[in-house]
Formats: structure tokens, sequence, C-alpha cells
């Protein structure tokens, strides 16, 4: 199987286009978007044999759908918002796949020390209803008692899941977006497509290609304009944007607008671990340069809120 990377970038925002298109081929590149539970997916496929990548953009397309319809805490009815609907300590059965994904996400939230987490909602909600006026002190360590991801219990054998606080409330963001590419990316390969490039939003994802893909990342870079990335044969990428100002540090239940970072771009074994690790890193501000060198698997750049300029490994990046 062919080794995996992936690259997340947490930037200024970038808005989302609307509506949809029509399939457009060149002689080996076949491009197609459509709305996949609320997401403007992209994708571009570089095959020589148009019947057979058609057919695996409509595998592309179910797949994410059913990721999206699984993961995303805003589609209703899917498993993650069933879950916190139901009373705490009450199991719902859920997919393998959803099992898979919190687990994997929780793994990355201890990992990170919770720098990452998946229950940041109450948190956003404090804070988007403080009317230009930061929360008080005991209001925020109120709120944080609930932002834990070990309050969500999972049993991969069965697999069920239960929140065991009350006001606990699971949104996977960033990570679940990613999730939702590497799904598409997955049915691409499996259908046989030489290489593909999918995008939804604010991600990106891609893999194979005779000839290195090249990105341009167009915000977050102060004074660059684009930033240029390209990944080589077996990469994938995606990119999770959103402005410095709304980035909550989940331990202090703060902003980090002057704490953390202005950009931060992170390489990882797959998208939705991408997106995660990036949103921590970011985070961390200073201390996120050493946590991605003690953790071989993980490359990245970025800018400190201070400034100044940082990178881990080798990337092909001109910014």
């Amino acid at each position: 199987m062919a080794r995996w990377l992936a690259l997340a970038l947490l930037v200024g925002c970038a808005p989302v286009s609307e509506g949809a298109s029509p399939a457009t081929q060149t002689p080996a590149e076949l491009r197609g978007e459509r709305q996949v539970a609320g997401l403007s997916l992209v994708l571009t496929l570089r095959d020589g044999d148009g019947a057979r990548a058609r057919a695996a953009m409509d595998a592309a397309w179910d797949a994410a759908d059913r990721t999206a319809r699984r993961l995303q805490a805003d589609v209703e009815a899917s498993e993650i918002q069933l879950l916190n609907r139901v009373p705490m300590r009450v199991a719902i059965e859920v997919s393998p796949e959803t099992a898979a994904a919190l687990r994997r996400a929780q793994d990355i939230a201890l990992d990170t020390g919770s720098a990452f987490e998946i229950t940041l909602p109450p948190l956003r909600r404090l804070w988007s209803g403080a009317d230009g006026e930061a929360p008080r002190d005991f209001e925020i360590d109120r709120v944080l008692a609930d932002v834990d991801w070990s309050d969500v219990q999972v049993d991969d054998e069965r697999p069920v899941v239960a929140r065991y606080s009350r006001r606990t409330q699971v949104d996977l963001e960033g990570f679940a977006r990613g999730a939702v590419l590497d799904a598409a990316l997955r049915a691409l390969r499996d259908a046989g497509v030489p290489a593909g490039w999918a995008s939804a939003g604010d991600g990106h994802a891609v893999y194979g290609g005779e000839e290195p893909w090249q990105l341009s990342l167009w915000a977050g870079f102060p004074g660059v304009s684009p930033a240029t990335l390209a990944l080589s044969e077996g990469g994938a990428v995606a990119v999770a944007a959103t402005d410095g100002g709304e980035f909550l540090d989940p331990r202090s239940g703060r902003p980090v607008a002057t704490t953390g970072s202005q950009a931060t771009l992170v390489v990882a074994p797959d998208a939705a671990s991408a997106a995660a690790y990036a949103y921590a890193v970011f985070v961390m501000g200073d201390q996120g340069p050493a946590f991605l060198g003690k953790r071989p698997e993980l490359r990245g750049a970025g800018v400190l809120a201070s400034g100044k300029r940082w990178g881990s490994g080798e990337l092909d990046l001109r910014w």
C-alpha cells in the first residue's frame, strides 16, 4: 500500500463555494463538484481511463456522503448528533467507522494534552454568547468541567458510544471534514484511479500522480500570497481554516489569538489526523515545534503569534 501523508493548514477564513458543477474532463483529468452533507466537495481525478474515472467519482461522492452523515455534528441525524441528544450514560449503537474515528480523535486529544479536543461545543457557546465581552473566570471554569474527551466512552467491540457528563457535547470539527476527504480518496484509490485531489471548503487532500501536486495556500502566511506547497506521489492534503481569534485553547478555555500562532502547517499520516494535530500545534504556540520534533510521523511549519517562522522536517514549501 502506498504511504499516505497529510497536511493541515490553520489560517484566515476562506469562503466555501456554493452550488455544484457538472464533471468536466480533459484527455487525462476529470473534475466535478457536488454538495455533500453541506460541504462543497470538489474532486479532480488524473486517469487516462475515462469510464473508470467517472465510475470512481460516483463512488467517491457516496463514500464522502456516508462519512459526513456519520461524523458531522451539524448534519441532521448523524451518529454524532444522536450521541449529543441522548441522556448521559445512555449508550447508542454506532457504525464501526464512527467508533474508530472517535477512538482516533481521543488518541490525538491524549497525545496533545487536550490541545485538541472533541468536546468544545459548551465552550464555544459560552464565548459566542458573550456579547463582545469576555466571560468571567468562574463561568469559564464551570464550562471547562464539561470539556473533557474522556467523558465520551467508546466500546469498539459492540460498537456503542455514551457520554458520561450531562453537559458534554461532541463535535469532531476539522477532524470530521478531514475524514470526509480521506473517505473520498480511499474510494478513488480502491477503484484503481492513479491520482486524485479532493477539496471541501477549507480542506484539501491529494494522492498519486507522476508529477507533484502544486498547492497554492492563499491565506495564513503573513506577507506571502500565496504560499505554495508541492506534494509528491502518495501524499494526501487536508486544509483546516479559521480565523485566529476563533481558536479556543481547550486547556484554559480562552482564545489563543495572542498566545498561539498566526499559521500552522502539519504533515501527518491522514487528513483527519492532520487537521486535529494542526489545531493542537496552533494552540501550543511556541511549544508546537518541539512537540512535532518528538514525533517522526509528523512534520510542519508555521508562523507564531510573535511573527517568528519555524519549520520541521523537509517540506517543498515556498513562503
